[in-house]
């Protein structure tokens, strides 16, 4: 059975990874979470038995804290099967039914967390509800209470800024030595070196979060171009500059393109590598304070005119927003959506439509920006 799991996994693997992108990493956040569990003894008096009927499923809600150390609590069923053939012989072997409830708080460390692979490592404690029918040794029939010890690997695969498939082992320990109805012998096992059962669970389910903090600044998602651009922090304005266009009383009209405020396919939601563009022009922005803008979104030639009008504007107004919640008033800011207007590049191409899906910005005032 574990091999089918094992095949399973890779199998969500292979058919999730050609489609998988580096998803924007927050600093923080919650989730929640859902799945499928594999139970099965592996240190215990009796003997597992591998049957389909080994079973169960899991709820959990997850605390990132810093983008490697997070905090989980998890809600587990579990039926598992176990069969006494040392102290009977056939036909009369036992066959015994152990159905748990358990209740963890696990301590998780991501080792790769800017990875759409994020493979990580996880200790916890909890309580165990468990229920025996059929117990080899009489005195176990019946409902028990216990704690238990885990230790755990798993990997987090993110295919967006919400979910996420996780694929997770676990090895855990019982205080008691009844977890599957025979506590006759006295044996060392288990995380706690005690005379506990032990069992393993195989899961696999999916995240979902629900609340994210700012982006992260410490994965490293964002493309090449825009890593350098950080460094260079504070960027020359020439390096942006398209069109420079004095009009008359001495006002000055500059046009900006912003390339690199990219957006989700088909949506007004910007990925992670528009922040620190659009943070470096709030800064200028904040130093000129007469200074009026026009956003103007555009996009490719791809779908309706009408429709990428629409989606054009609703981009221009996300970009808006970002300037006015870092402090720019939002009466100096103005936008209009120009859908596949004035394309920079052939639509042809899927490099020249990547140059036509952009912003741009007309600056308007009564004195030109510094050059400094």
């Amino acid at each position: 059975m574990e091999r089918k799991i094992t095949g399973i996994i890779l199998l969500v693997i292979i058919m999730t990874a050609g489609t998988i992108t580096n998803a924007q990493i927050a600093t923080d956040g919650w989730a929640f979470g859902f799945g499928g569990v594999y139970p099965k003894f592996v240190s215990i008096t009796t003997t597992s038995v591998e049957r389909s009927n080994n079973f169960g499923g899991y709820l959990s809600l997850r605390r990132d804290f810093t983008e490697h150390v997070s905090l989980r609590l998890k809600a587990s069923y579990l039926k598992m099967k176990s069969l006494d053939y040392k102290n009977f012989s056939p036909p009369n072997w036992i066959h015994e039914t152990t159905e748990a409830l358990t209740a963890d708080v696990d301590f998780i460390y991501n080792f790769v967390p800017c990875s759409f692979i994020t493979p990580y490592a996880l200790l916890g404690f909890g309580i165990i509800n468990y229920d025996v029918n059929n117990a080899p040794t009489p005195s176990r029939e019946g409902n028990h209470l216990d704690y238990q010890m885990n230790l755990g690997l798993g990997a987090l695969w993110r295919i967006n800024q919400d979910w996420g498939i996780r694929a997770e082992v676990n090895y855990k320990t019982v205080n008691d030595n009844g977890l599957e109805g025979n506590s006759e012998l006295d044996e060392t096992k288990g995380i706690l070196g005690s005379n506990g059962d032990t069992y393993m669970t195989f899961g696999l389910g999916a995240l979902y979060y629900f609340s994210q903090g700012k982006p992260s600044t410490l994965c490293g998602n964002l493309p090449n171009g825009v890593k350098e651009v950080i460094k260079e922090v504070p960027v020359k304005v020439e390096k942006i500059v398209v069109d420079t266009v004095y009009v008359k009383k001495k006002q000055y009209q500059r046009k900006i393109v912003l390339f690199g405020v990219n957006f989700e396919f088909d949506k007004a939601t910007l990925r992670p590598e528009s922040y620190p563009i659009l943070e470096f022009v709030t800064k200028e922005l904040k130093q000129y304070p007469d200074v009026r803008v026009e956003v103007l979104g555009y996009t490719d030639s791809i779908g309706p005119e009408l429709y990428n009008i629409q989606l054009s504007k609703k981009r221009a107004e996300t970009v808006k927003r970002f300037l006015v919640e870092h402090g720019i008033d939002a009466n100096r800011i103005y936008v209009k959506g120009m859908g596949e207007a004035n394309p920079v590049r052939s639509n042809a191409t899927r490099i020249g439509r990547a140059f036509n899906r952009r912003i741009e910005f007309k600056i308007y005032g009564t004195k030109n920006i510094s050059k400094n």
